[in-house]
């Protein structure tokens, strides 16, 4: 009854997380703290698929448990906590589902001091349905200091989250329902979603702009669009194009334009074309700046002269 006992955990699945969780909470055993580490190799068999790079370590012993918790309570304690280790977490350099499974030792911690957890109606809140919550809460923690358009949110949040890796419908309807005014039929529509089935994943930047010729070029564009838009022309080779656009959308230093693209930097996986293109604009962001700044706006001004009539 007073021993400790330490789990080391690498799965991104939550599927997994339910059953590793039920059976510590089921032996009377709570969650005393968790942390994440680097410990998973990225290269050879790993190579182009979609896995955790960190292990979560779980410690749990036998608490003695309260009767009952409110879900309303928990819920508010479970969103404070997420917000804080979200924020500590990308600090430290996690990423999409490393740092989500990061977070549920810190959820079920909470919930696990309870026998039962009730919400208002009498019905008990499971282990799968607080998962759900902590990955809300770290969605909402992660796009709460993105000062922009709902759409850019979203695609920055998703990202965070969950790369360019399918993702099940009922978990992209949730979300979008997060702080956002967007729904899953507009960003399908907008093809910042592609839909495959019962299943959506993030579409990159070749895909959108192949698909909107003109994409990020109209004055209520989303600011994803226009970061997208540039990405794609820093890649092809007409600079003039370029420094048009940047001229016309991205001439602030330190306006949201550029704020988009360093989070696109900490966030493309770095074997993208998504990522090269976001860290090189990063890269000469001053330059691109000063030459469109030189360039020489045309005027041209057309006069019907008539001399010698009268008005």
């Amino acid at each position: 009854t007073n021993g400790i006992m330490s789990i080391m955990f690498a799965h991104q699945s939550t599927e997994a997380w339910t059953t590793l969780c039920n059976s510590i909470l089921n032996a009377d055993m709570n969650i005393c703290s968790s942390w994440a580490n680097d410990t998973e190799m990225t290269g050879a068999l790993k190579e182009g698929k979609a896995f955790l790079s960190s292990s979560v370590t779980v410690t749990a012993k036998p608490v003695e448990k309260y009767k009952f918790g409110s879900y309303r309570q928990i819920k508010e304690k479970i969103f404070e906590q997420v917000k804080n280790q979200v924020k500590s977490l990308f600090e430290a350099g996690f990423r999409g589902p490393d740092l989500l499974t990061a977070c549920f030792g810190k959820a079920v911690r909470e919930f696990g001091l309870y026998k039962t957890v009730e919400k208002a109606d009498g019905s008990e809140v499971t282990v799968a349905e607080l998962l759900e919550l902590t990955r809300d809460a770290a969605f909402n923690a992660i796009i709460s200091d993105i000062d922009t358009d709902s759409y850019t949110r979203f695609y920055i949040g998703w990202l965070h989250m969950f790369g360019f890796s399918e993702a099940e419908h009922d978990d992209v309807r949730r979300i979008t329902q997060i702080g956002l005014n967007v729904d899953v039929d507009q960003l399908l529509k907008k093809k910042i979603l592609i839909n495959n089935g019962n299943k959506e994943n993030l579409a990159d930047m070749r895909t959108r702009c192949y698909e909107f010729k003109n994409l990020g070029q109209n004055q209520d564009s989303a600011m994803i669009d226009r970061v997208q838009k540039a990405m794609q022309l820093f890649t092809g080779t007409n600079r003039a194009q370029l420094l048009g656009f940047i001229k016309k959308f991205a001439i602030e230093p330190e306006g949201i334009f550029w704020r988009v693209i360093n989070s696109l930097v900490e966030t493309l996986p770095s074997d993208t074309i998504d990522y090269k293109a976001a860290t090189g604009l990063a890269n000469v962001k001053e330059n691109l700046i000063k030459e469109a700044r030189a360039i020489k706006e045309e005027v041209i001004e057309t006069r019907d002269l008539h001399f010698g009539e009268s008005e």
